[in-house]
């Protein structure tokens, strides 16, 4: 099983986000990152302190049971 996490950001919503992959396949999409601390300017530089998974707490067992894993 390969899991990859790339930071995104929306402009609409002005949201830092998660967009996580599972074997290549997008499982969960925006999963806001509420508390944020900047090296850089750079999005690829943020370090993650804390994501909002209130609203998500289901999205990534529900996406993994529909997959069968």
């Amino acid at each position: 099983m390969n899991i990859d996490k790339f930071i995104d950001f929306d402009k609409d919503k002005q949201v830092i986000y998660y967009n996580i992959y599972l074997n290549g396949e997008n499982i969960i999409t925006k999963i806001p990152i509420i508390s944020i601390s900047k090296k850089e300017k750079h999005i690829e530089n943020l370090i993650i302190e804390k994501l909002d998974l209130l609203e998500y707490p289901y999205t990534f067992l529900l996406n993994c049971e529909q997959k069968n894993l």
